[in-house]
């Protein structure tokens, strides 16, 4: 049976952040598959500032569902429902989250084809009861999360032409450096804009193009943060053996905390608080970057600055950087990669060597001098 040529895609990626980035590499294929279609990708207010930053998408749609109270969260899907479930705007929706509150709204949608991931692939197995249809178990443990997506994206193997080859799964670096990834490239929205802002940034603190390093004290999740002590060692052995000038990235109110502590113990400088198109600008300004399993960490590969990725809860196989030069610093313990936003003991933190971290900073910074 021929599938459908379809008009209308609906895309449905909320959150988190990171995660966005990671699906966008899905929706180039998707792009390229369907070119004609309509595409509109479904995110709540974060997540659509973060897509503005990349052409190709003909609509990004913001959802309410994250206001508080049940009355707001009802209004909310009688407003999805009357505006594209009631006038079968979508023939296809795909849903990358694969959460309930993700896959309630691709029922809302009532799309002719609605598919979302296998059941074990769910972090929510119950969101499988909202699709028409599910997609093969894709091993998600030991493949990279951006071809999890892929898998969802080409349900009906249409995109199979657009798909890179898989490789095995570890020991090959992060599973996946050596994979033409130019193949489903990213575009980026014109970034000129902002060009004249950051010059300023880097004049103002005596700073080169391509000559400082970009720390991020930023995670989210608690299990990804480390102690501001380990950071303050990163920055003193960074600049003492290879001389670096370091920036120091930080989001929430509670990570400039950590990012003032940091800074007043070493002299590192702070970044301003840029929106998204600064921060990608930013992150391509930089030498190498150091970072948590975050957002800085994944707009690093767009822009092709080398990382350090520290990982601690979760896997630098699953969520690690996918450009050949950047490296994945992690402590593999009998308890990890949990997941868990939260824990107790923190051993995967409390193990890491941080002077292999620097170090790895020092090669880096060395090679791309």
């Amino acid at each position: 049976m021929n599938e459908p040529e379809y008009k209308n895609i609906a895309v449905i990626r909320l959150s988190a952040l990171g995660d966005i980035i990671h699906t966008l590499r899905a929706f180039t294929l998707l792009r390229g598959a369907y070119p004609h279609a309509k595409i509109s990708w479904f995110a709540e207010p974060a997540g659509a500032k973060l897509l503005e930053n990349f052409p190709g998408i003909d609509r990004i749609i913001v959802t309410a569902f994250k206001q508080k109270g049940l009355a707001n969260k009802i209004k909310e899907a009688k407003r999805i429902r009357s505006l594209y479930g009631k006038t079968k705007t979508f023939d296809l929706v795909l849903d990358f989250q694969g959460l309930l509150k993700s896959a309630f709204l691709a029922w809302l949608l009532d799309g002719a084809v609605t598919v979302g991931f296998h059941k074990k692939n769910l972090r929510e197995p119950a969101a499988r009861f909202f699709y028409r249809r599910t997609v093969d178990f894709f091993d998600d443990h030991a493949l990279h999360v951006v071809l999890k997506n892929i898998h969802l994206a080409n349900f009906n193997g249409r995109l199979a032409a657009l798909t890179p080859p898989q490789l095995p799964p570890p020991p090959h670096p992060n599973g996946l450096k050596e994979m033409d990834w130019d193949r489903v490239k990213v575009q980026l929205a014109d970034l000129s804009p902002w060009e004249k802002a950051m010059q300023e940034f880097l004049a103002r603190h005596g700073l080169e193009m391509n000559n400082f390093l970009a720390l991020n004290v930023g995670g989210g999740w608690q299990s990804k943060l480390l102690f501001p002590g380990q950071y303050i060692e990163i920055v003193n052995g960074a600049r003492e053996k290879y001389g670096c000038r370091v920036v120091i990235l930080w989001g929430n109110e509670n990570e400039q905390k950590v990012a003032q502590e940091v800074s007043g113990s070493t002299g590192a400088v702070m970044a301003d608080f840029f929106n998204f198109s600064q921060l990608l600008l930013f992150i391509r300004c930089a030498r190498v970057l150091v970072s948590g399993d975050s957002l800085p960490l994944h707009l690093a590969d767009l822009v092709k600055t080398p990382s350090v990725g520290i990982f601690t809860a979760t896997s630098p196989f699953r969520n690690g950087s996918l450009l050949p030069d950047s490296v994945s610093i992690y402590e593999k313990l009998p308890c990890g990669f949990c997941y868990k936003k939260k824990c107790g003991t923190i051993e995967c933190i409390k193990n890491l060597d941080i002077n292999k971290i620097i170090q790895t900073i020092g090669t880096l910074y060395e090679k791309f001098r």
